[in-house]
């Protein structure tokens, strides 16, 4: 049994299944170092380059990590991904737009470019036909949080052989070329007066969520969604 047990993990502020994974790890027995995030280009406190651990486990964090970090730990950097590995960045809204029949999670190493690193660990699930963006949110980073239980109890009993043993097992297995960016989803939550209906309902469902609606642009105004029944 592998007894390496330091590790840095970054999760999200206030945010449920963040800290129950701190949890987790503790109960697992690992000595944990935590840096928690709250917003997008937050500055990473200035201590961090002089810990020394084994892993750094990333599960929601807003942070993107320098190459610099990502070397500090004595195996290996991991994220945990909502998406499967042909939506890097920010693409759940693609698959529901092009009627995929599954979405998944992926576990991966970290590396200098966001969403690229060698890939330890995929888990897929369905897409349902009455699927929505929120819906399918939800179910996707319940499955993540799931995931990062597992594997991380799993790390705890077999240590970075079992992170090896992962990449090997699925070193064929890549990340898409085309890189999701959130600026692509503005242009289809933009509606215009000359959309037809089935366009319309594939938006709602795909592009529609709270704090994020569909808008109606129209002679120089921009009218918002307040409810949809098909979001629901």
């Amino acid at each position: 049994m592998n007894k390496n047990n330091k590790l840095l993990f970054f999760g999200r502020k206030n945010h449920g299944n963040s800290i129950k994974c701190l949890e987790h790890l503790e109960d697992l027995g690992f000595k944990v170092s935590v840096v928690w995030s709250s917003k997008r280009r937050e500055k990473l406190p200035d201590d961090l380059d002089c810990l020394e651990v084994d892993y750094i486990l990333c599960f929601r964090s807003y942070f993107i990590l320098p190459e610099s970090l990502l070397k500090i730990p004595k195996f290996y950097s991991i994220n945990f991904h909502p998406g499967p590995p042909e939506y890097p960045g920010s693409g759940i809204n693609f698959s529901l737009y092009e009627d995929k029949k599954e979405y998944g999670i992926t576990i991966h190493l970290m590396s200098k470019k966001v969403d690229s690193g060698k890939i330890i660990e995929t888990n897929y699930f369905p897409i349902f036909e009455d699927d929505n963006l929120e819906k399918l949110l939800k179910r996707t980073h319940r499955k993540l949080f799931n995931s990062f239980i597992d594997f991380t109890t799993n790390l705890k009993k077999y240590g970075e052989i079992f992170v090896k043993e992962k990449l090997d097992k699925n070193s064929n297995v890549n990340w898409s070329k085309k890189y999701w960016i959130t600026k692509e989803l503005d242009k289809y939550q933009i509606i215009t007066k000359d959309i037809d209906e089935i366009e319309l309902n594939r938006r709602i469902k795909s592009f529609n969520y709270p704090g994020f609606p569909i808008e109606l642009e129209l002679y120089g105004h921009r009218f918002v969604l307040k409810d949809s029944k098909k979001n629901k």
